[in-house]
């Protein structure tokens, strides 16, 4: 019968911890609540669960506030497309909407963009004679 590998070390809670506090110090009140909740020694187990249950809120988040972003965006450009002067329209989603955001938050939007609101932001940075 072929003899068993030698069992693995256990991972090093200690590193994983301190990486936990310094990396992810939004973690530490849910890793708080561990910790009071076991005597001060919840384990690595129930630490990753822990984790795991602080990675899905997030990741819920995250959906929910994609589905609101995609939405908001889709009134922007539904404005554009249903106004009885799109150009006007398109005019004031830039100058109005677009030109509140910074130039860094502007790049981010631009892939929930509709074909009207990209070229709304396009002809923002546009002197007024070359917009269309």
């Amino acid at each position: 019968m072929p003899s068993l590998p030698p069992p693995l070390p256990p991972p090093d809670l200690g590193a994983f911890i301190d990486a936990l506090a310094t990396g992810l110090p939004e973690f530490a009140p849910s890793y708080l609540d561990l910790v009071a909740g076991c005597d001060d020694d919840p384990g690595g187990p129930l630490i990753l669960m822990g984790l795991a249950d602080f990675v899905a809120e997030r990741l819920a988040a995250l959906e929910s506030e994609r589905t609101v972003l995609a939405r908001a965006l889709g009134l922007v450009e539904h404005l554009i497309e249903c106004c009885d002067d799109p150009d006007g329209a398109s005019e004031l989603v830039g100058l109005a909407f677009f030109d509140s955001f910074s130039p860094d938050d502007r790049r981010r939007l631009v892939p929930w963009l509709g074909s009207r609101s990209t070229l709304a932001l396009e002809n923002l940075d546009l002197p007024r004679e070359e917009r269309s």
